[in-house]
């Protein structure tokens, strides 16, 4: 479960990082060539590898599988907890998941230019996108469940951080209060003397997004959330 889990998380990051580094790729200003640094908090990091801030060191940057923080890195995580759990994924959800890592591996190693990164990872958009779809699909109800688990979990993460980077803490309570919906409707379907703990601490999360919506209070209710999350996996 907890690896089913952190696929669906570091599936999400990665589509969060993406989205950010395409934006920021077709209007190259200095704003958003940030936000992905400011995103993963890796602005030190960067600069302590380049003394300027380009759209092509930002591409290399979050190419590089020792950046932990990286589409590689977050790539690479995910195939390895889908590895884990290979004996449960349907052969489908298993080649899509294989498949765009070795495309990505591949690319990594053949690109040749700017236009040639832009390509990748628009290519690597959609398929993800495809990803997505093959999980939707899934068979097995329980692989879906916990993968839309960690999907739900970092969602609703990206947005208070993106909020906070770029809106001063405002989000869109609308889309807050569905996502938090979704993990409702997932863990409705496990037993509550297990996951009592996770349900009272998204039914927290839900009533503070509804009546105090500040992203920093948010991200304080989401982080017992997913304590909660960690205890019940360690046991």
């Amino acid at each position: 479960a907890a690896d089913l889990y952190w696929l669906g998380r570091y599936l999400s990051r990665t589509q969060t990082l993406l989205s950010a580094l395409l934006q920021a790729f077709k209007e190259p200003t200095r704003d958003n060539l940030t936000i992905p640094l400011s995103m993963t908090a890796t602005g030190a990091y960067y600069y302590q590898q380049y003394n300027e801030l380009k759209d092509t060191y930002i591409a290399a940057f979050f190419m590089d599988a020792q950046n932990s923080s990286s589409l590689s890195y977050c790539i690479n995580a995910f195939r390895t907890d889908a590895q884990a759990t290979r004996g449960r994924l349907s052969q489908a959800l298993w080649l899509a998941i294989n498949t765009l890592y070795l495309d990505w591996q591949a690319a990594a190693l053949t690109q040749k230019d700017f236009a040639d990164v832009m390509q990748r990872h628009q290519a690597l958009q959609a398929q993800l996108n495809d990803l997505m779809t093959s999980i939707e699909h899934e068979p097995d109800a329980q692989v879906k469940l916990f993968i839309k688990i960690g999907l739900c979990i970092e969602v609703l993460d990206n947005m208070m951080r993106y909020s906070l980077i770029k809106y001063n803490g405002d989000f869109d309570v609308d889309a807050a209060l569905q996502q938090v919906a979704i993990l409702q409707q997932q863990l409705e379907q496990l037993p509550h003397i297990v996951w009592g703990q996770v349900n009272e601490g998204v039914h927290q999360l839900q009533q503070a997004i509804a009546s105090q919506p500040q992203a920093f209070l948010m991200q304080q209710h989401l982080q017992n959330v997913t304590k909660a999350l960690s205890d019940v996996f360690a046991n």
